[in-house]
């Protein structure tokens, strides 16, 4: 079912499943997956967790609770993970890079980045070793040298979602609207459909002074989103703060016949 999409069903008859043997890990990392694809995050951790439980040395549920422990805030548990994998292997740049992230999380800036240049002393290339040397740097309060950082690697292994995302928030820090925009128009055109980056763009076209454009963005996401409460109170807020006449009274009427 799962390899059909079914995620739902699939995720319902592994829980039977584990309801008859509890002590199998493979049916926790298969639900671990199937929780993932769901987007179930805390769930995915609980499922991994209980994997590892019974296989103490199992790699998909040592980086899954490392990963997971560390986006939901287990910390300890994430750096319990982090630390058994890096036993089995030392140059394991998905774990250092999580441990990095980890002491960045506690501020503990100057042993995130010598972690992101042992990453990057494997493997010169690695996107994450490249991102958590770029905001670490940016953290310890030198956001120009972070930005090279991002335009060297962008130029060695092309412009990524990921990197596009870390220059975006080292502009913000430094305030600089023209690199925010920059940005922010090439995430909104690679994903269009993502709500956060079409707001975070009207928001700063708004404080840029691009009235217009920022205008017509938040109707054109009022269109696409009518229906979604969550999203047109953002764009309400928008509003709110920046603009007493969002709409002409064409666009008015289009919304109010919807």
């Amino acid at each position: 079912l799962a390899a059909s999409g079914d995620f739902i069903n699939a995720r319902e008859n592994i829980q039977q499943a584990i309801s008859k043997r509890d002590d199998i890990a493979e049916y926790y990392l298969l639900l671990g997956r199937i929780e993932l694809k769901l987007d179930r995050q805390i769930n995915a951790f609980h499922a991994y967790k209980s994997a590892l439980d019974l296989d103490t040395a199992n790699p998909e549920a040592l980086q899954s609770v490392a990963e997971l422990g560390l986006q939901i805030g287990r910390i300890k548990d994430s750096e319990d993970a982090v630390d058994r994998l890096l036993v089995l292997n030392p140059q394991l740049t998905q774990a250092l890079l999580t441990k990095g992230f980890i002491e960045l999380d506690r501020g503990e800036i100057e042993t995130a980045k010598k972690i992101a240049q042992q990453i990057l002393q494997i493997n010169p290339r690695d996107e994450g070793g490249v991102i958590l040397s770029a905001r670490s740097t940016a953290l310890a309060g030198k956001p120009d040298d972070a930005m090279k950082i991002v335009d060297d690697a962008a130029a060695d292994i092309g412009r990524t979602d990921a990197l596009n995302i870390t220059a975006l928030e080292i502009s913000r820090a430094k305030g600089d609207l023209a690199g925010m925009k920059a940005m922010l128009s090439a995430l909104s055109n690679k994903m269009p459909d993502n709500d956060v980056f079409a707001i975070d763009y009207a928001n700063t076209l708004y404080k840029g002074g691009d009235t217009a454009a920022a205008r017509n963005m938040l109707f054109r996401l009022l269109q696409k989103r009518s229906g979604d409460q969550a999203t047109v109170s953002k764009i309400i807020d928008r509003w709110a703060e920046y603009d007493q006449e969002p709409l002409s009274k064409e666009q008015l009427e289009i919304v109010v016949s919807k």
